[in-house]
């Protein structure tokens, strides 16, 4: 059974934040697998009820940004449902993602790399691939819904099933006075190699965000000073899959 994923968060400060190379064996790999002939599986998640995709359905009125007649894909599950809507599925008797699923070869796609950008960044190569009808794919984008609605700020100790992708981990603990006893938190942070600064709205913090290591959240904690983490519910990056062929997009289906 796939996993159900509930979209929130504290997104306005998750692109202050990026992984840390050693917490990088923390992130579950979900892409799309490739079965034994070779195809590709990858999803989409839709914000309508609807029982079918066409490019006949898309609108320049629609919520994300617009290059022609085509429906997009990912490789990876939580990045579609993080464009997905639930609606309540009368046969299993609860609500559910509107997803769909369809398996490709991606050898009748044309490839393009975004270098870990943002996908509007390809925007004119894309508009203009889609007006020939071109099926593309788009390597290592960064999901714009990332810095969002797909994440979360946890305490360091918590865990949520539907935000399993660790960003990065910050110091921000609020007071009401520099006592003696925070005083001396404040020197044994220092210790673990965390530069302190305090704030006008009285709180403590990283020094000019830069990044902490696990270890050292681990170590602040113990201090006594307030930690969190940043989760995502998708990956840094993923593939995109667009496409223009309303042939192969019946063959796409509901999950």
């Amino acid at each position: 059974m796939l996993p159900y994923l509930i979209a929130a968060g504290l997104g306005y400060l998750a692109a202050m934040y990026s992984q840390d190379n050693e917490n990088k064996e923390e992130k579950p790999k979900l892409a799309g697998k490739i079965n034994k002939k070779g195809m590709k599986t990858i999803y989409h998640g839709t914000f309508f009820k609807i029982d079918h995709l066409s490019t006949k359905k898309t609108s320049k009125n629609n919520r994300h940004e617009y290059y022609g007649e085509a429906i997009y894909f990912t490789d990876n599950i939580d990045i579609a449902i993080g464009y997905s809507k639930k609606i309540f599925s009368e046969e299993e008797g609860f609500y559910k993602e509107q997803l769909f699923i369809l398996e490709v070869d991606e050898n009748n796609f044309v490839k393009i790399d975004a270098k870990g950008q943002v996908i509007r960044t390809l925007s004119d190569k894309i508009e203009e691939l889609i007006s020939k009808k071109k099926n593309i794919i788009v390597k290592n984008v960064r999901d714009g819904n990332r810095n969002s609605s797909l994440t979360k700020w946890m305490n360091i100790n918590e865990t949520d099933e539907d935000y399993k992708y660790l960003d990065g981990y910050v110091l921000k603990h609020n007071y009401k006075r520099l006592s003696p006893k925070l005083k001396k938190m404040i020197l044994d942070a220092k210790s673990v190699g965390v530069t302190i600064e305090t704030s006008v709205w009285k709180t403590i913090e990283n020094k000019g965000n830069e990044k902490i290591t696990k270890q050292q959240a681990i170590e602040l904690d113990k201090i006594g000073l307030k930690v969190w983490k940043l989760c995502s519910r998708g990956p840094d990056f993923s593939n995109t899959y667009i496409i223009t062929d309303n042939k192969l997009l019946k063959k796409a289906k509901i999950i």
